[in-house]
Parts: structure tokens; C-alpha cells; sequence
């Protein structure tokens, strides 16, 4: 789950050609829904980075909706060439 994850833990990608990329959690933040920093949130940078977004926090049954959101950055970690 994504609110386990903590700054420095490891997350694998693997795409549809079964390539698999390496990143590292940069930051976890819960934020309400309705007053989340969308320029932090989809902040772009130079680094090669994935956002990861979760329904977290309570559960508003009048609305059938998560009042917040897990949000999970992460930058990509470069493949180590092998020496051969």
C-alpha cells in the first residue's frame, strides 16, 4: 500500500514489454482532496520521476468518496552498468 511506503524504499515498474524500472520514494504526503497542492503534487523537474495517487483517509459514505489522497513521488533509480 502506499501509505506504508517511506522516503528511501525501493518501487519496481514493469511496463508492457516486461521492462522493469527502479525508483526510489522521495516523499508521502496524505492531503484532503479538494485542497491538495497540485503544483506540488505534479511539480516537474528534470529527474525522471513517477507520482503514485491512492483514495486514503476517511470514508464519506453520504458521498461514497475518500476525503483524501496518498500521494507517493518517487525518481528513478539509473541501471548500474555491469563491468564484463
Amino acid at each position: 500500500m502506499l501509505k506504508q511506503l517511506e522516503p528511501g524504499d525501493a518501487i519496481q515498474i514493469t511496463d508492457v514489454a516486461g521492462t522493469v524500472f527502479s525508483y526510489s520514494v522521495a516523499w508521502t504526503s496524505l492531503y484532503a482532496a479538494d485542497t491538495a497542492p497540485l503544483d506540488e503534487v505534479f511539480e516537474q523537474t528534470s529527474a525522471e520521476e513517477v507520482t503514485l495517487i491512492m483514495c486514503g483517509g476517511a470514508f464519506d459514505r453520504s458521498i461514497r468518496m475518500y476525503l483524501s489522497r496518498w500521494i507517493v513521488r518517487a525518481t528513478r533509480i539509473p541501471e548500474v552498468a555491469s563491468a564484463d
